[in-house]
């Protein structure tokens, strides 16, 4: 997490996906930092998860998380929120 943070600070991403578990940060911990940097903050973010816990992807949503796709992914699944972002994106 730390580590994407400050590479997306030199090499911005069209799209971001995460995954909420990490070392040193978690996915929601560098989805909060890039909400709120503001050359960052509008690069739509997708959390890949094992965590289930509604508490979990509540805050996830709330913080702007694009979408919350539990794991094992589905690739349709994937397909169809990627499609969603850029959809909405240019739109």
């Amino acid at each position: 997490g730390a580590d994407a943070l400050e590479k997306l600070k030199d090499q911005r991403a069209h799209l971001i996906l995460c995954d909420q578990q990490m070392e040193r940060m978690t996915g929601l911990d560098l989805l909060n930092q890039i909400r709120n940097h503001p050359y960052l903050a509008d690069i739509p973010f997708i959390v890949l998860s094992v965590v289930s816990e509604a508490p979990v992807i509540e805050t996830a949503l709330d913080l702007g998380a694009a979408d919350y796709l539990l794991k094992p992914v589905d690739f349709r699944a994937l397909r169809e929120s990627v499609s969603e972002v850029i959809r909405r994106r240019f739109a």
